[in-house]
């Protein structure tokens, strides 16, 4: 697999680009498709995000990554990333967490990302899956951040859902950086509830 920017709405991956999007992630947790087509329509601006595509030998897509970098802050927010269903187990999504890790300077201290709360999952399967991807994230070096309440809000044509927020610190980033960090990107999205760790 080779790891590509998508950059143009000419791309010729754009389209499977977002096909994986709509069918990995349920409607609560995706932005509205126009956000990447405006952003990429505009080519005179830099692009806020970077939206990667994992490519097989045969051009076929088969992963996703969207990151943003926040230069003040030092972190970056990772906001999606999947791999085609058929292809899941098999290493793809390591290989795509560790291409947004070296893509990122040495002026970002940190990775951040959403994971579902597996106590908040609908039904035992959703749950398993939950524990898994915290597992996952976790397995590379993200922790969740503890005493906070955290929403992800994608739109105002979704209602916000609870959701755990990690953190991939690049060296030393403590808990309270990170929710420094967190509540000046996403401001009242994120509270705090009690003492700040890493667990």
């Amino acid at each position: 697999m080779r790891i590509v920017e998508t950059t143009s709405l000419s791309d010729p991956l754009f389209p499977a680009w977002l096909d994986l999007y709509e069918q990995s992630f349920p409607p609560a947790e995706r932005v509205l498709v126009s956000t990447f087509v405006r952003a990429l329509a505009a080519p005179e601006a830099p692009l806020p995000h970077t939206l990667l595509a994992g490519v097989e030998g045969d051009g076929g897509l088969v992963g996703l990554a969207d990151f943003q970098v926040f230069p003040q802050q030092r972190v970056a927010y990772l906001w999606y990333l999947a791999v085609a269903p058929e292809k899941r187990g098999s290493g793809l999504g390591t290989r795509i967490y560790q291409a947004i890790l070296a893509r990122l300077s040495a002026e970002v201290h940190a990775l951040l990302l959403e994971v579902e709360i597996p106590s908040l999952a609908h039904g035992p399967a959703e749950r398993q899956l939950a524990e898994r991807r915290i597992a996952f994230y976790r397995r590379l070096g993200a922790q969740v951040l503890e005493g906070i309440h955290y929403l992800q809000s994608v739109g105002p044509h979704q209602a916000p859902v609870t959701m755990h927020l990690m953190v991939h610190p690049q060296g030393i980033f403590s808990p309270e950086q990170a929710y420094t960090a967190a509540r000046e990107i996403c401001g009242d999205l994120v509270a705090r509830t009690g003492p700040l760790a890493y667990g």
